[in-house]
């Protein structure tokens, strides 16, 4: 008898049907502070600049936003849920340290809310065959930036829209509820 794909991995212990946001000690709050305004608002904030167009948009804050194109992200792991003790320990050389407080979802609650993993790209020296076009569309729109120009769609005087389409491959975020995850 054939196998459903879906119950087959929901039996695998290396995958989890469950997606953690952990939060961490910040300037303005502790770890815990984080967690219960999170629960207040019923809101994930997406707050820091992540990605390969991070220091573009860091470069020229609200640009990118602007355009639609914006660089912040919320972090969500699938560590599965036994193994989210390992998330939460002192890791050398990491630029986030997470604390024992969190959120947990669904995947299927993720993917209803816009959520969307991360497209990890190899940077391996002679692996770089998708890495190096993104970063050549990057300096292309630092370049476009630098002369003044906006990146996005406009209309000409006729009122025919002309696009930047060498930037529009930027966009891998839905285009709804940018940068917040509503969990009420």
């Amino acid at each position: 008898m054939k196998q459903n794909i879906a119950e087959l991995l929901h039996k695998r212990s290396d995958l989890s049907e469950y997606l953690v946001h952990f939060t961490r000690d910040r300037g303005n709050g502790s770890a815990r502070d984080a967690l219960m305004q999170i629960l207040a608002s019923g809101v994930i904030e997406a707050r820091s600049n992540l990605g390969l167009a991070k220091e573009l948009a860091e470069e020229f804050p609200g640009a990118l936003e602007a355009a639609g194109l914006g660089q912040k992200c919320c972090c969500f792991t699938e560590t599965p849920l036994e193994h989210c003790w390992s998330m939460v320990q002192d890791i050398a050389g990491r630029s986030r340290q997470f604390k024992p407080f969190g959120i947990v979802f669904s995947k299927d609650f993720g993917m209803k809310n816009a959520l969307n993993p991360v497209w990890y790209l190899n940077t391996t020296q002679g692996t770089d065959h998708l890495t190096t076009p993104v970063l050549n569309i990057i300096e292309s729109c630092r370049g476009h930036l630098e002369a003044g120009s906006k990146i996005g769609t406009k209309q000409d005087q006729s009122g025919e829209v002309l696009t930047q389409p060498r930037f529009e491959i930027l966009r891998i975020a839905p285009g709804k509820s940018r940068g917040v995850v509503g969990i009420g």
